[in-house]
């Protein structure tokens, strides 16, 4: 083997053993970093596992301090504990709270059937907690058990008022009218007892109706006698003037004495207080109302006669002046106003001329 070859395979073995010494030397170096490191990682565990501990067990030592050691000059230097106002009356709770250092409001009323009624029901914040002196304690006050109360009426039609109160199993006694600007007249202004009263066993209402405020609609008297107009009159607020025509005593034979016209008319709108005049007369006797048969007006048809011509009937009349009446009033307030007017019954024109029935 020539020199040179001897030293090529020289060269060689060293390089091997250099980078094996080196890969050794950097295990090692390897091993070293990790047992500092983790010696390093352990000692950071253990410092902040000792730091905790200190602050639970100071924040515990204080705690227990406040709640079992010093109650009553730690917590409460700035806090007090809340007293328990249930079940006392509401006089009786607020004296209780300002005794306290505390500011009482009532913020309600609810039913209950377990606290009588002027009872604390309920309060915030409980009983025993802390809350700093100077605040406010709000309490509920107890209405009792459940009952039902009168309910509003107020501008209902009495009828449909005494509707609704027997389906609630009240009697209504009686009623009386009275002037009010806020309900229109001829319905309730109000009850007696007031709405929102609890209903006793054995309670009795009395609807008051509106006659109406500063105006009001002329009730029609007509065929009244004179005490019962007088009467009907005054339950609206109006007072009777003159008196015309025939009294009592001048009515011939047995016939009775009645309202005959008025002024100002039926339905009309008038102030309240007015006084109104009123014309007596004879009550007029009931006519005898002729019932004519089929056959025979086709018989009077066919000669040629002249056709009945109906006339209206008293409550037709009354409803024709009482749409009228209105008419005005509602003309005085807003201006006209169109309404449609059923016409009378026209008799159907015949082809037959009419006969000549004069002698």
């Amino acid at each position: 083997m020539s020199a040179q070859g001897k030293l090529k395979r020289m060269l060689v073995r060293a390089r091997a053993e250099l980078q094996t010494w080196a890969g050794r030397r950097r295990r090692k170096f390897r091993e070293r970093r990790g047992v500092v490191e983790r010696r390093r990682s352990a000692t950071w565990q253990v410092a902040i596992a000792l730091i905790c501990a200190t602050l639970g067990a100071a924040a515990l030592g204080y705690l227990s301090i406040q709640l079992f050691f010093l109650p009553e000059t730690v917590a409460q230097a700035r806090l007090n504990r809340v007293p328990d106002l249930t079940g006392l009356d509401v006089e009786d709770a607020m004296k209780a709270g300002e005794a306290s250092g505390y500011v009482v409001v009532e913020s309600g009323r609810q039913f209950s059937e377990d606290v009588d009624a002027g009872d604390v029901l309920y309060q915030i914040p409980p009983p025993r907690s802390y809350l700093q002196r100077g605040d406010t304690l709000w309490i509920l006050t107890s209405l009792g058990e459940t009952r039902p109360v009168i309910p509003d009426l107020a501008g209902v039609d009495p009828e449909i008022a005494r509707g609704v109160l027997a389906r609630l199993g009240l009697e209504t006694t009686s009623s009386r009218r009275a002037p009010s600007d806020l309900h229109p007249q001829g319905t309730v202004a109000e009850t007696v007892p007031p709405a929102g009263t609890p209903i006793a066993q054995d309670t009795r209402v009395t609807l008051v109706i509106s006659r109406g405020g500063s105006f009001l609609l002329m009730p029609d008297v007509t065929g009244l006698p004179l005490a019962g107009a007088r009467d009907s009159l005054e339950s609206f607020g109006l007072t009777v003037g003159e008196v015309a025509g025939v009294e009592g005593e001048q009515a011939s034979g047995e016939a009775s004495v009645v309202v005959v016209s008025q002024e100002p008319g039926p339905f009309r709108r008038v102030r309240a207080g007015s006084a109104i005049r009123l014309t007596l007369g004879e009550k007029p006797r009931p006519r005898a109302e002729v019932v004519e048969s089929p056959e025979a007006a086709g018989d009077r048809e066919r000669a040629g006669e002249d056709a009945v011509v109906e006339q209206p009937s008293a409550a037709e009349r009354r409803r024709i002046e009482e749409e009228r009446g209105r008419d005005e009033a509602e003309e005085e307030e807003g201006g006209p106003v169109e309404r449609e007017v059923e016409p009378l019954p026209v008799p159907e024109p015949s082809d037959r001329a009419p006969r000549d029935t004069t002698p």
